[in-house]
């Protein structure tokens, strides 16, 4: 093994085992030699930046796994503007915090008299990021499990983009599709579209800005879309009193609607509410009445959509491919 590449390993070795002093000065020992100075003040900026912040990996409380995580966020942003942009040295440094991460987050669970949320959701995010998929996946369907009434768009967010990530599965694609339909369903007011990195959502949000869609509504036409065109079409099964629930928020949504400010929001919301309980009468009840009334209504809404100008266009192929969908759905019963 050469010189140089024993220096680097003995580096990223240092820097995985939170070394900083001594990464730095087998860096410094080797400043002469030019195949190393791509890397030499990467793993500089990198050690200066954690040994400033040595504090950080005691664990004092509970908020300390919170607080790391913080800090490790300022690095990626520190990396941007500093230029960092050696791999090697990044994710040496990134293995050894998210391992205190992962373990300051456990302790601080442990040390909960009840499962505080937060924490959870984070520890999620940091199995996710150290690669521990099985795990992340185990931390997120268990904060659902324990917080079944506090609906949250990272949960849903993060297990659609792990589900979406097994493209050779196609089983883990349903999944994804249903947790995303769950996303939208229940948490569109709140959800950072930007958080999300799926490739099935990614191609939803292309169609729908080139409709010309202004940025603040995609967010409420992406699963419209994806009913209608593909990537969103599998639901969950309902029960008989979510889907009354669902009828009540139809009620809601209907008299919102009377507000002309908000007719741009509310009709998409109010589409997507409308297909799952068409979904709910097709495929569970099997029965055409109650969907025969949903399919007109939907037409209805997009002819009130064809009334705003700046979206005659769309409007027009919504409610066309809305007709197609539809009628073939119905004609299954």
């Amino acid at each position: 093994m050469s010189e140089f590449s024993q220096d680097e390993k003995n580096i990223l070795q240092n820097l995985k085992a939170g070394h900083w002093s001594e990464a730095e000065q087998i860096a410094f020992a080797i400043d002469d030699n030019a195949k190393l100075t791509l890397i030499l003040d990467d793993v500089l900026k990198t050690t200066r930046f954690w040994q400033k912040r040595s504090d950080y990996f005691t664990y004092t409380d509970t908020k300390s796994g919170a607080k790391l995580f913080a800090e490790w966020e300022d690095f990626v942003e520190f990396c941007l503007e500093y230029k960092v942009y050696n791999q090697k040295v990044f994710f040496a440094a990134k293995s050894y915090v998210f391992n205190k991460i992962i373990d300051f987050l456990s302790r601080a669970s442990r040390d909960s008299e009840n499962s505080n949320k937060e924490v959870l959701v984070l520890l999620a995010y940091a199995f996710y990021e150290s690669g521990m998929i099985s795990r992340a996946v185990e931390t997120l369907e268990f904060i659902l499990g324990r917080f079944p009434d506090e609906d949250d768009f990272r949960v849903y967010t993060l297990l659609g983009d792990i589900y979406s990530e097994s493209v050779n599965d196609p089983q883990k694609i349903e999944l994804a599709e249903i947790i995303f339909n769950e996303l939208f369903l229940n948490c569109i007011n709140t959800l950072d579209l930007d958080s999300i990195e799926s490739p099935i959502i990614l191609k939803i949000i292309d169609l729908v800005k080139g409709d010309m869609f202004p940025d603040s509504k995609v967010k409420y036409w992406v699963p419209v879309y994806g009913y209608l065109y593909g990537g969103l079409t599998i639901r969950r099964n309902l029960r008989y009193d979510e889907y009354k629930k669902l009828h009540d928020k139809i009620s809601y949504l209907e008299n919102e609607l009377r507000g002309v400010e908000s007719t741009e929001i509310i009709i998409p919301q109010l589409l997507n509410v409308y297909f799952w309980v068409f979904d709910y009468y097709i495929y569970q009840m099997k029965t055409s009445g109650g969907a025969q009334q949903i399919y007109r209504r939907v037409l209805e809404l997009f002819a009130m959509l064809y009334q705003i100008h700046s979206y005659e266009e769309s409007a027009k192929a919504l409610g066309l491919q809305s007709e197609k969908v539809l009628d073939n759905l119905l004609q299954t019963i």
